[in-house]
């Protein structure tokens, strides 16, 4: 105790706090895995074990070279460049170095104040539920440190845990109320940050290997949920970008005109009530202002608007998770007049110029356009010509592969004569050059296809492998129509799902080990769907509660969304967490006087009472049991005799006070 106080009155830390401190700069180490990089990461585990294995070993010279070498390497790695994204991992990596130099109480307040700090930035970047577990569990470590800290206490014990835990649950009550009653402002991740990278792969150009290498990854995308009867898998057209300049190998978006003005704050929007069939859509992040939808749909979210050429933009980029609705309608089947294709509305071009659709290099491709300018003489019908374009694809032996032949300058004259092995992109984006060749408007739509229906449809699940690109052409007599060269090749991407595709040619995620490992065994499969599902519930109705769920669970519970109604149900917690308080406090004096034997008994009789066998005033525990020998249920008489012969020899064989001194 000497050495204790001693220890206490000149501020040296107590070495029963080390491995609480080291599990919470580990803990970090995950909570952060997703924006750090793997070097730091693996740098503050090794420097974290290394402390914790051979605490006396990294001397004040150690300490100062890890530290510059930290920090040298941050800088070369990061550079200049700032985001608050750079400046949270700064930050932890700081706090981490911190952890070589505790010497006193105040540091180690110090060093939990941060890891703390940094566990609620961490929530702008990741708002997954096992994310959201760990940072608790980093919180319950801290407050535990701290605790012990304020007590004195040297040795670990299960009180402390139950007094903290009781204090956390106490406050459940009140914090399950807040959330869900007290008016939506919005929290800590809805303050527009945005990371330093994006987190799905698609983007505005396309050349002809982009879609490919993009189909490598099994990362989500976006989730979607249906009100009534889900599509059938090959009307799954996820439309996402239209790509309408072509520069003789790529296809991209003409540049937008610069916007001034703020956009302001995150918009999470508010989703409105349709009359039709509709699907709600969990958007990944991407750090882009566009979405997915198909065709025929309307927004039904304040944050969602429909732009030139039906695509449809967010208020600002996606740099958290998005939630949003659509209305929609099955588009027409022209399939018996032209192979593959559905009539689509609703994007015309309201403020570009119609030429671009037609806009193709000045040169380039000679034995395409020779093709393409005998074509259109001995068939003059558009109508015509489409169909015969894409009964090519299929008539001439061409082939669906990840691993397309790399293709040199002319590279439409090459994979339409020569190789005829290509991706999606290549189909897409050949027709739609020989269709403007031919005077016929079309441009290139790159979005998703399918998706994978989880757990008896309950929603969709779209990857990055999922990622395709059709063409859409404008008919005389008929109008914008969508027509799938892919579907005319392997009909079974579109049928089924790219794995069945490539089955054959075995290239589905072969670069990707983890995925691979994720969808070749049923037991992860199961795992990861299960946990997806998981992660989808929490984000639908925790992470994106908003206002209008806010009303809707008012409605539900109490009738009406009212200042008085609120008030209530807040006072209402309010007493209730007070009588319990005051109960627990009661019972807690009345119990300071108890034996052990005797705090059980009474437990279990306070059960007994409920159970509706209570025991009379002044009655004693055997003359109870006695009496409840008729009453009760045999196996539960059974167990009230055993309790009160424990009691009894408990209490008078002298058995309490040696487990007393014991």
């Amino acid at each position: 105790m000497g050495g204790e106080n001693r220890a206490e009155r000149s501020g040296e830390i107590r070495q029963y706090d080390w491995p609480q401190i080291y599990m919470l700069a580990l803990i970090q180490v995950l909570g952060l895995w997703s924006i750090a990089p793997l070097w730091m990461c693996l740098f503050v585990a090794l420097i974290t074990t290394a402390k914790w294995l051979f605490p006396n070993a990294i001397g004040g010279g150690l300490r100062l070279m890890l530290t510059l070498a930290g920090g040298a390497w941050f800088l070369l790695y990061f550079g200049f460049n700032f985001t608050v994204e750079i400046a949270a991992v700064f930050l932890w990596l700081a706090a981490s170095l911190k952890l070589l130099e505790i010497k006193s109480d105040k540091d180690l307040k110090l060093f939990v104040y941060v890891m703390l700090y940094v566990s609620a930035v961490s929530m702008l970047f990741e708002q997954s539920i096992l994310h959201v577990l760990l940072q608790l569990l980093l919180v319950m470590l801290a407050l535990s440190v701290l605790l012990r800290l304020h007590s004195g206490q040297v040795r670990w014990t299960f009180t402390q845990w139950r007094s903290l835990c009781s204090v956390l649950l106490f406050a459940l009550p009140l914090v399950i109320v807040l959330f869900v009653f007290f008016p939506r402002i919005g929290p800590l991740w809805t303050i527009p940050v945005k990371a330093s990278s994006a987190t799905t792969g698609m983007s505005d150009s396309m050349s002809p290997g982009d879609i490919a290498n993009l189909v490598n990854s099994d990362e989500r995308v976006f989730r979607a949920s249906f009100s009534g009867q889900r599509p059938v898998q090959s009307a799954l057209y996820w439309r996402g970008l239209v790509l309408d300049r072509f520069d003789g190998r790529r296809w991209s978006r003409h540049p937008k005109r610069f916007v001034y003005g703020s956009k302001g704050r995150y918009d999470l929007g508010q989703n409105l009530e349709a009359a039709g069939d509709f699907y709600q859509v969990l958007l990944e992040p991407h750090n882009r202002l566009w979405l997915y939808a198909l065709e025929g749909s309307e927004s039904m979210s304040t944050h969602v608007k429909r732009k030139d050429m039906g695509q449809f933009e967010l208020a600002v980029e996606a740099i958290q998770p998005v939630n949003y609705r659509m209305s929609y309608q099955s588009p027409e089947f022209l399939g018996r007049t032209i192979p593959t294709a559905y009539l689509v509305s609703g994007v015309d071009r309201s403020t570009s110029p119609s030429e671009r659709d037609l806009q193709v290099p000045v040169s380039g491709n000679p034995e395409t356009r020779r093709y393409m300018a005998d074509l259109r003489k001995r068939l003059p019908s558009d109508q015509a010509l489409l169909t015969h374009l894409l009964r090519e694809f299929r008539n001439k032996a061409f082939s669906y592969s990840l691993q397309p032949p790399v293709l040199g300058e002319h590279f439409v004259d090459e994979f339409l004569f020569a190789s005829r092995t290509g991706f999606c992109s290549h189909f897409a984006g050949s027709l739609a050059y020989m269709l403007r060749l031919a005077d016929i408007p079309a441009r290139v739509i790159v979005g998703y296809q399918g998706g994978e229906a989880v757990e008896g449809e309950s929603y969709l699940l779209v990857r990055e492998y999922d990622a395709h690109a059709w063409v859409e052409a404008y008919i005389s007599g008929l109008g914008w129509v969508r027509v799938d060269p892919t579907a005319m090749v392997a009909p079974n991407r579109i049928e089924q799902n790219l794995e069945r595709a490539v089955a054959q040619e075995g290239t589905f995620l072969k670069d990707n080990l983890a995925a691979q490992w994720r969808h070749g065994f049923t037991a992860l499969t199961w795992l990861s769907l299960k946990m997806d599902k998981l992660n989808y519930q929490w984000q639908k109705w925790v992470i994106n509660y908003s206002q209008a769920d806010q009303y809707g669970v008012f409605r539900k519970l109490l009738g009406e969304y009212s200042l008085m109604r609120v008030a209530l149900v807040f006072v209402s917690v309010f007493v209730l967490i007070s009588i319990l308080l005051l109960l627990r406090g009661w019972l807690k004096a009345e119990g300071r006087n108890l034996s052990g034997s005797q705090k059980r008994y009474l437990r279990w009789l306070a059960l007994f009472s409920v159970l509706g066998y209570p025991r009379k005033i002044g009655e004693s525990p055997r003359a109870y049991v006695n009496r409840m020998a008729e009453k009760m249920p045999p196996r539960l008489y059974r167990f009230a005799l055993k309790e009160t012969d424990q009691l009894e020899q408990r209490e008078y064989s002298g058995d309490e006070q040696r487990i007393r001194q014991g």
